[in-house]
């Protein structure tokens, strides 16, 4: 599961933080609040989600748990370990998520985690959590989309410019009809006057 070698003190890190998400994505109530740190904070990817207390966080789970309560699959595509002190480090773990809910299953590609661990009773625990998805089409090294938005704006610019020369070709259709049209009617006015005038 883990893409890449990590040195020891990353390793065990990496091994804290995949026993808070190994017992979250097969809904292991218990498992997972043993691997909180009693300090515990949390930003999630929902509007409502920045939890700043035991209390909030223990009803931020239980929301979650109660809306996908079946296990998770996933797959880790990179980790990064960073050590902040001897007793705290930083993880940006990135991961495929597949889970459902009501039913319906649902794909969460790149889910994106930062966590602070801390050292507590000798094990690594969850201190922060934030959570994130990175917009459709973002590639590394963007904050915003931008390739995407730019290919999107490149897109709808020909499609107003295809439109655009549709509707030219149906002036031009609709100015050759009128013209048929009223060199017709000079036609049959001449034809209906010519009668009279001889």
């Amino acid at each position: 599961m883990r893409p890449k070698l990590l040195t020891g003190f990353e390793e065990d890190v990496y091994n804290g933080y995949l026993s808070y998400f190994t017992a979250y994505t097969n809904r292991n109530w218990d498992g997972m609040l043993k691997t909180f740190h009693p300090e515990i904070t949390a930003v999630g990817t929902g509007i409502d989600e920045v939890k700043l207390s035991w209390e909030e966080i223990i009803e931020f789970y239980r929301r979650e748990f109660e809306q996908a309560p079946e296990a998770m699959k996933y797959d880790i595509t990179d980790v990064f370990v960073q050590k902040i002190s001897s007793d705290s480090a930083l993880l940006v773990l990135t991961c495929h998520m597949k889970y459902a809910s009501l039913q319906q299953h649902f794909c969460v590609p790149n889910n994106r985690t930062t966590a602070i661990m801390k050292l507590s009773g000798g094990a690594w625990k969850l201190l922060h959590g934030h959570w994130s998805q990175p917009a459709e089409g973002q590639d590394i090294g963007e904050s915003i989309p931008y390739k995407k938005l730019q290919e999107n704006n490149k897109n709808l610019e020909q499609i107003v410019l295809a439109r655009t020369q549709q509707i030219q070709d149906q002036n031009e259709k609709l100015e050759k009809l009128n013209n048929t049209k009223n060199h017709l009617f000079s036609i049959i006015a001449h034809d209906l006057r010519s009668p009279f005038n001889v």
